[in-house]
């Protein structure tokens, strides 16, 4: 019962191997064979013939071969095929982009008047249920073609050729320079193109230095992969070694890479053994970034000696961050479980705890950075005290500014003039133009904190004499202050020429760096903190002409 299965199973691969090797056999048309056509008809010097193949074979074919009536004196020209998928009968202007070229090769060898492969070596597709009109153009010498032949039909393998007066749209289809219509004298040979196709491309990627990675194809029909490396000056076939591997496969490795990779390209050669033929996948670039280190600055507020179970809060500023950076919380080099945040709030910190900060930038080939560590101090009783200094607004206008130390993390306060208290004034600043030079400011503030005294704490006096007022000899000027990180400062000569800004916070940590170009001659320059203005004292400094000038300002909630 099973040898007429196997029969039958040998029949079936039989005829499946005879079809596919039917398949990939060249077929041609050749119009002198079958007609007896000659080439006695003359197209001019650097002239051309034209005509028109069918594929309507049921796949695409591809043309490997051309030839055409050619005597000795064709020798050492150029002959080229053109073609065209608009202009299908009539005149013809062989010119872009109606026509374009596609194989081009200088005669040699003719030793006898006949038809002749002038084009020996070629590949154009044509695809299946199209129509393509094409020329023969030769330089230096006459173009032979056929006088007025009655057969103008000819069909091989499904592929039919059309040629002299045969008309598409009321034209002729074969045309020389004159004399039309004129007929082909010469040969076409095709082939299946192959049908094997790419059905998943490579995709370009990014690396950092060292980094490894693994490009795919997926091509169909296929027998074996081979892998190709372009420089810039070609394509050339890869091996396995310690840079490559998978060369033979559909999936490249490439490892222990460097910059000098940088936008090398890759492509995968898919063939197909039963048609004898190989096609090529789009090119992947692969694109190398250099890498560098992202910055973490984290600060304490209210400081790093603190009551016992007092809140503490960090701040975080960094550089190279991306756009979703992480975080993650250490005490005393452990992880904090589920902080990730940007901020963290703690009221279990022991006395010489040691808090740091991991961060994880977003952007590709930034390496991850450790904050310094922040070592804490747990006392009994702190001093608490507030500072006060004087910024001129211009006019007749100042700002006192309350400089808090030991005040915790939600201070109050309250301002006096000559003694007496200012109604609704409870800010950590004070701006008023009612203040005669004899004037006294003093501020008040009552500490959050609950192991610093006084509960309540007083600064020194402060006057509008301009001994105590806050102003450099380059007269600039902050404002609004206090402000929410967002400020301008204002100058009559010290940003001219442009100036490097940096911003410290109580601690001392940079917290913002810039420079300024003015343009248009402006005499001010926009500040935006942005994520790094939590609430505070800052010093602003502006450095310009090799002079330093520093100002004062708070940041309120």
């Amino acid at each position: 019962m099973k040898k007429p299965i196997l029969y039958k199973l040998a029949m079936f691969i039989v005829s499946v191997f005879l079809c596919t090797t039917g398949f990939s056999q060249a077929s041609t048309i050749n119009t002198s064979t079958t007609t007896g056509y000659n080439g006695s008809n003359s197209s001019g010097t650097n002239g051309f013939i034209t005509f028109v193949l069918k594929n309507n074979s049921g796949m695409a074919m591809k043309i490997t071969q051309v030839g055409n009536w050619a005597t000795t004196s064709h020798n050492n020209t150029v002959s080229t095929l053109w073609y065209s998928a608009v202009s299908l009968s009539g005149p013809v202007t062989l010119a872009q982009p109606d026509w374009q070229s596609v194989a081009s090769n200088t005669v040699t060898g003719v030793t006898t008047s006949g038809v002749f492969p002038v084009i020996p070596v070629m590949s154009f597709e044509i695809p299946n249920n199209t129509t393509y009109r094409f020329a023969v153009h030769t330089t230096g010498t006459n173009n032979y073609t056929s006088g007025t032949p009655t057969v103008n039909t000819f069909t091989t393998a499904g592929v039919t050729m059309y040629t002299g007066d045969y008309q598409i749209s009321g034209s002729y289809v074969g045309y020389a320079v004159s004399n039309n219509p004129r007929f082909f004298t010469g040969f076409v040979t095709f082939e299946p193109a192959c049908v094997t196709a790419f059905t998943a491309q490579p995709m370009d990627v990014s690396l950092c230095a060292l980094d490894s990675v693994t490009i795919s194809a997926v091509a169909d029909p296929v027998n074996n992969y081979h892998w190709q490396l372009n420089k810039g000056s070609g394509w050339i076939d890869l091996g396995n070694d310690a840079t490559y591997g998978g060369t033979t496969t559909n999936n490249l490795r490439i490892k222990n890479t460097s910059m000098a990779m940088n936008n090398y390209k890759y492509r995968a050669v898919a063939t197909n053994t039963a048609q004898g033929c190989s096609v090529n996948s789009d090119p992947a670039t692969l694109s190398m970034i250099p890498s560098s280190t992202s910055t973490i600055l984290v600060s304490a507020d209210p400081s790093t000696t603190i009551c016992e179970n007092e809140e503490v809060v960090f701040h975080t500023a960094y550089t190279k961050g991306g756009t979703t950076p992480q975080y993650r919380w250490l005490l005393n080099g452990l992880e904090i479980q589920g902080e990730t945040k940007a901020f963290l709030k703690t009221t279990k910190l022991d006395h010489g705890d040691i808090v740091q900060c991991r961060f994880i930038s977003s952007e590709q080939c930034v390496f991850e950075s450790m904050s310094s560590g922040i070592k804490f101090s747990i006392v009994s009783n702190l001093l608490a005290e507030v500072g006060i200094t004087t910024s001129y607004n211009g006019g007749n206008s100042y700002t006192f500014i309350a400089d808090p130390k030991n005040g915790g993390v939600s201070p109050k306060y309250v301002w006096y003039v000559n003694g007496k208290l200012v109604p609704n004034e409870n800010g950590q600043s004070f701006t008023t133009d009612a203040l005669k030079p004899w004037d006294k400011v003093t501020v008040g503030m009552q500490t959050s904190r609950d192991c610093a005294q006084p509960k309540m704490a007083t600064s020194r006096i402060a006057t509008t004499d301009v001994s105590e007022v806050v102003k450099t000899d380059e007269n600039i000027v902050l404002s609004p202050n206090p402000n929410n990180g967002n400020f301008t400062i204002k100058s009559k000569s010290l940003l001219l020429d442009g100036a490097s800004v940096y911003i410290t916070n109580a601690i001392g940590q940079i917290v913002y760096k810039a420079d300024i170009n003015s343009q248009n001659h402006t005499s001010e320059s926009h500040i935006d903190m942005g994520n790094n203005a939590a609430p505070g004292m800052y010093l602003v400094h502006v450095k310009s002409a090799g002079t330093e000038q520093v100002l004062k300002f708070a940041i309120s909630q």
